[in-house]
């Protein structure tokens, strides 16, 4: 079973120590929003102060990435070294095309950031786990059945989680994690769509840092029920202290 990293940040540099290069046997393998009743809500938290029992939903989440991902980072990880990636690192607008409106707004609001040059590093979003080109590294992809096969055209990695294993957007808009010793996209560790996994993700990492309390967010996280935060062993949340 996948054990999810424990290390703080990123402990990957950005020489590309830790690179995913071949995944056979024996390889190595390295916000804002307004409250729904009349008071400021939190930025931090996203629930009312007067009203703590008002929670965020998936719907005040959607447009998070364009809208909201910038001053999070730069509210929490001032200081991180910014994301590089080689210019010729795979196309995002060829995969935009299979994604709902919504999720082909928020990739490509991720896109246009890390190819910026001034994303904070907050994710593991290096030369190898960005963009990942699957079959060029002879590296397979299943679904969770441990049957379906699928393509580089059926996900986009965006991130890898520590541990040699990497964040991908799936067609239908959820966020999966390509397990790397089996070669297939876990099932029960998802998330719903970009915007709800960034947002998950980096509140996860401001309590691993300290900049943040998980009682300032453990509300939220319960409220929008998602897999990738709440699955007893491989959650976020089980890892955030």
């Amino acid at each position: 079973m996948r054990e999810l990293s424990t290390t703080e940040d990123a402990t990957k540099d950005s020489e590309g120590s830790g690179r995913v290069k071949r995944c056979r046997a024996g390889s190595a393998h390295p916000g804002k929003r307004q409250c729904r009743c009349s008071c400021r809500a939190s930025p931090v938290v996203g629930r009312c102060f007067y009203n703590p029992s008002v929670t965020l939903t998936l719907a005040d989440l959607v447009g998070y990435t364009d809208r909201d991902l910038d001053a999070d980072l730069a509210r929490w990880f001032p200081d991180a070294s910014p994301v590089h990636v080689p210019e010729e690192t795979r196309s995002v607008a060829p995969f935009l095309e299979r994604l709902a409106p919504a999720d082909a707004t928020a990739l490509a609001a991720l896109d246009r950031r890390v190819r910026s040059g001034r994303l904070p590093q907050f994710l593991d979003i290096f030369d190898w786990s960005y963009g990942f080109e699957f079959a060029e590294n002879d590296c397979g992809i299943r679904d969770s059945d441990y049957t379906t096969e699928l393509t580089d055209d059926d996900v986009y990695s965006v991130g890898a989680d520590g541990g040699g294993n990497l964040y991908v957007v799936l067609a239908n808009g959820q966020v999966a994690v390509w397990f790397h010793e089996e070669e297939v996209l876990e099932g029960g560790t998802r998330f719903d769509n970009l915007d709800v996994f960034l947002w998950s993700f980096v509140r996860y990492r401001a309590v691993r840092a300290g900049k943040l309390e998980r009682s300032e967010v453990e509300a939220d996280f319960l409220a929008l029920g998602q897999d990738g935060a709440l699955e007893p062993n491989l959650g976020l949340l089980k890892f955030m202290k």
